[in-house]
């Protein structure tokens, strides 16, 4: 890891501008996508590694990162413009996140080591508010900020996290309450677990979702849908 770490800080000051066509083929594919790590807290955050080798974050969303693959030590540097570093390590078939601090060096202890997982979803293509319709048409709405919380205009719903599970956004309520959001189709779907009902042994609630306002990755502003498309 410590090799790792002095020998990407000078890739990055030297060969960044060129970083696009220096990218070896034997890098596995195996990374491109999202991944959900544990802060120091236990609470999650995701990394998001495309396939030209950037990097995404909601730890920052307006910082922009690269990445890099290491075979021998099978490691992948992500380098954050804020002056983070993440590097995500494979341990048999698991793997683990060190997180270090801006001006760390490589001697130096990480900031955060938490587990870390691949899950299926972008986490920036949910991140926003959602208008939600219940059988009744009655509207209510849900924002799912950047740092993993969330928020309701229902009083009962005042603080709340969320985390991918699996192909869904599983929300956790103070209360209680047991929110997903999932795709069917085309369209978007809120099923709803009340405080005290297991998600695991009963069909839920199901109201209509839409996502009406995205964070834009730029500048996390908040916008209208078909603004971001345009």
């Amino acid at each position: 890891m410590k090799k790792l770490f002095a020998a990407v800080c000078l890739f990055s000051v030297l060969m960044l501008p060129n970083l696009y066509s220096q990218m070896p083929a034997e890098w596995p594919v195996e990374y491109i996508g999202t991944w959900q790590v544990e802060e120091s807290d236990g609470s999650p955050r995701f990394m998001v590694l495309y396939e030209d080798h950037s990097a995404q974050t909601t730890f920052n969303p307006k910082a922009q990162g690269q990445w890099q693959y290491d075979p021998d030590q099978e490691e992948v540097r992500i380098n954050w413009n804020d002056g983070w570093a993440d590097i995500l390590v494979k341990e048999g078939n698991k793997f683990k996140n060190a997180g270090y601090s801006p001006g760390s060096g490589p001697d130096d202890n990480p900031a955060n080591v938490g587990k870390a997982k691949k899950v299926k979803l972008n986490p920036f293509e949910y991140v926003g508010v959602w208008k939600i319709t219940d059988l009744e048409g009655r509207e209510s709405k849900i924002t799912l900020n950047d740092n993993s919380t969330a928020q309701s205009n229902k009083k009962d719903l005042a603080n709340g996290k969320w985390f991918i599970d699996g192909d869904r956004i599983h929300i956790t309520w103070a209360s209680g309450q047991n929110d997903f959001i999932l795709k069917n189709e085309n369209q978007y779907k809120l099923i709803t677990y009340v405080p005290g009902v297991s998600v695991d042994a009963t069909l839920g609630i199901t109201a209509d979702a839409e996502r009406v306002e995205a964070f834009l990755r730029s500048d996390m502003r908040a916008t209208e849908i078909n603004e971001e498309k345009s």
